[in-house]
């Protein structure tokens, strides 16, 4: 690695902590500070972004920017004092990136796609289409370097057959390696009985996350299955949502079957106490989730709008998202409670498919050295 040491501004941070907040978390805390000095963009509406505390005590500066102006001060103001930036982001209109361009003096300019999709307002989306286009046509025209988590998530920022750099979602492979005897303690402090199937979600209640799909999964596996239990955890972003599904559990008579948590900051011990990983989102780059739960070694049910490169071993199943479907959640979920499944083997898959961040961020300090040099 080369001794010269370069300084990285990263945007992308919201208040929320979500999956594209830990990964950067984690690059954070995994990349050589002896080489990487990393400082942060925060342009949300809030001033303050997840791990901020943290990201303040290791020595490293976040500044706020709100509208083009400040951006534009800013870089003017900070002229070639930072080698290069990283905007981690899930669409192309983004005007801060041409801003940077322009004005920053960058010798990069990354943008890593996280997402394969954007949610909007239901009377925008038939513009979607359009937007989308023009947008990745302006992206196209401007002097940037392409990262992505999957092929699903570049082929939605930069268009079709665009070259980019695969980024994996890397994990802290060891935090979430199976434990049988953590899993005992989580089930007992969740009131679970050794009989009961635990069907497991992790996610923000918001539209993405497909909540109220997967309470119709649920709703008609209960009737089939008297063990079932469905574990819910996330922050609790859209209220509407989280009434919605609070109202169906109530009407339908589930509400001693669902285990309700809201928002956690233990996901690596949960999933220890789950027996299928069930994510039926309308869109995802690669989620950081699956990742974590397959660490674990849980087989996972995924909706087939999620990238395939998500799956490491042979529990992924990947299935439609509308009712007629459902059927098909269902016989997957019994086919999973009655396999035998040797949970200890998804560490060795997770280490050697390479979602390891130790390995991971030894390919992005290669990538940027490389870039910068």
């Amino acid at each position: 690695m080369d001794s010269k040491s370069y300084k990285i501004l990263i945007s992308g941070m919201s208040f929320n902590v979500g999956g594209v907040e830990t990964y950067i978390r984690s690059v954070f805390r995994n990349i050589d500070k002896s080489i990487f000095h990393i400082d942060f963009i925060n342009d949300q509406v809030r001033d303050d972004i997840a791990f901020q505390e943290e990201i303040l005590a290791e020595g490293s500066n976040i500044y706020h920017l709100h509208g083009k102006k400040q951006w534009k001060d800013f870089l003017k103001k900070n002229r070639g004092r930072y080698d290069a930036i990283i905007f981690n982001i899930i669409a192309p209109y983004f005007h801060q990136i041409r801003v940077c361009c322009k004005y920053g003096g960058f010798k990069a300019v990354i943008v890593h796609s996280h997402n394969g999709f954007v949610d909007l307002p239901s009377f925008l989306k038939p513009i979607i289409p359009l937007t989308m286009k023009y947008e990745r046509f302006k992206l196209s025209h401007l002097p940037i370097i392409r990262w992505a988590c999957s092929d699903r998530a570049a082929e939605w920022m930069f268009g079709k057959n665009k070259q980019y750099e695969f980024i994996k979602n890397g994990i802290n492979a060891e935090k979430f390696k199976f434990s049988n005897s953590v899993r005992e303690c989580v089930r007992k402090e969740l009131g679970l009985h050794s009989s009961d199937y635990c069907i497991g979600h992790i996610g923000r209640f918001d539209p993405q996350k497909n909540h109220e799909y997967l309470i119709k999964i649920f709703i008609q596996y209960s009737k089939i299955d008297k063990d079932a239990k469905l574990l819910l955890a996330g922050p609790l972003l859209n209220e509407a949502i989280v009434n919605s599904v609070k109202k169906e559990i109530a009407e339908n008579n589930i509400s001693d079957r669902v285990i309700f948590l809201g928002p956690r900051n233990d996901a690596d011990r949960l999933y220890q106490a789950m027996d299928v990983f069930i994510l039926p989102s309308l869109y995802e780059g690669l989620p950081i989730v699956g990742v974590e739960a397959q660490d674990s070694g849980l087989p996972c049910l995924f909706s087939d709008k999620i990238s395939k490169q998500v799956c490491v071993n042979e529990y992924c199943k990947f299935l439609p998202i509308n009712d007629e479907s459902i059927p098909l959640w269902l016989d997957a979920l019994k086919d999973i409670k009655n396999a035998k499944i040797d949970r200890e083997l998804g560490y060795d898959a997770i280490i050697s498919n390479g979602f390891v961040m130790e390995k991971e961020i030894k390919h992005i300090e290669k990538v940027l050295v490389n870039i910068l040099n």
